[in-house]
C-alpha cells in the first residue's frame, strides 16, 4: 500500500518552571516535526494563570495542525491551553493533568501559604546539591544547565510561577493527552500518576539526563501523523 508522507506539523514545547528551551536540546524529532519554543512571558501585575496562557497562545498558528509538549509547569499551562485550542496531541514531560495528582507537601503548603513567604532570594539560595538531588540532574551538563537555569531565571516569574503551581485548581479532562514521566521523579512522585509511558530510572530531568529515552517514545507519539 503506497504512503504519502504528511506536511509538516509544528509541535509548540514549553519548558519548566522560568527555564528556557536547552532543557530539551537533547531531544530528537521525527522529520515531519517542527519544534517551536514557547518563551515564558513577563507576568502583568496580579495576572492570573487563565489571563496569561492566552497572551501566550497568540504565538500558536492554529490554523493548521498542531502538538502541545510541556516540561514540569510548561505542562500545567499546556492544560490550560487545551481547554481552548484543539491540538492533535497534548504531551506532558515529568509534569501533572490536575492538582488532584499533586504530592500531599503541595496541600501542607498551600494550607498555610507558605508560597506567600518565599523570596527569590532564599530560592536561588538553595544548596547546589540539593537542587541536583530534587530535579535528578546527575550529568555535568545537567547540574550546568539546571545551576545556570536558577541563576538566571527572573524573580518576578519565578515566584509567581510558583504561586500558579501552588494554587491550581484543575480536574477537568485533557482531551488527546498523553503523560510522559520518570519512575523516579521526586518532584511529582510516579505513585501519584496513571502515566502511559514510563522512563526507567528518569527523574524530573529525565527530558535531559534521560534524552534518548524520552526521544524514542516522542517518535512513537508523534509517528503516526508522520503519513496519511
Amino acid at each position: 500500500m503506497q504512503r504519502n508522507c504528511a506536511s509538516k506539523m509544528n509541535l509548540y514545547f514549553i519548558s519548566g518552571l522560568a527555564a528556557d528551551e536547552r532543557m530539551f536540546e537533547r531531544l530528537q524529532f521525527p522529520a515531519h516535526i517542527t519544534p517551536v519554543f514557547l518563551p515564558w512571558l513577563k507576568p502583568l501585575k496580579e495576572e492570573s494563570l487563565h489571563s496569561y496562557v492566552h497572551r501566550m497562545a497568540e504565538s500558536i498558528d492554529s490554523t493548521k495542525p498542531f502538538v502541545l509538549m510541556g516540561l514540569s509547569f510548561g505542562g500545567i499551562v499546556c492544560c490550560e491551553l487545551n481547554t481552548f485550542l484543539k491540538p492533535q496531541k497534548t504531551i506532558l514531560l515529568s509534569s501533572v493533568c490536575s492538582h488532584k495528582h499533586f504530592p500531599p507537601w503541595f496541600g501542607w503548603v498551600r494550607k498555610y501559604h507558605l508560597e506567600n513567604k518565599l523570596s527569590a532570594k532564599t530560592i536561588k539560595a538553595t544548596p547546589t546539591g540539593i537542587n541536583n538531588y530534587l530535579f535528578g540532574a546527575s550529568s555535568p551538563a545537567g547540574k550546568a544547565l539546571l545551576a545556570d537555569t536558577i541563576k538566571r531565571c527572573d524573580d518576578e516569574l519565578l515566584l509567581w510561577s510558583i504561586k500558579q503551581i501552588i494554587n491550581w485548581n484543575f480536574s477537568e479532562p485533557v482531551s488527546n493527552l498523553v503523560l510522559i514521566h520518570g519512575s523516579s521523579d521526586k518532584i511529582f512522585p510516579l505513585r501519584y500518576l496513571h502515566p502511559q509511558h514510563i522512563i526507567k530510572n528518569g527523574e524530573h530531568l529525565a527530558v535531559f539526563e534521560n534524552a534518548g529515552a524520552a526521544s524514542s517514545i516522542l517518535s512513537q507519539i508523534l509517528y503516526q501523523h508522520h503519513y496519511v
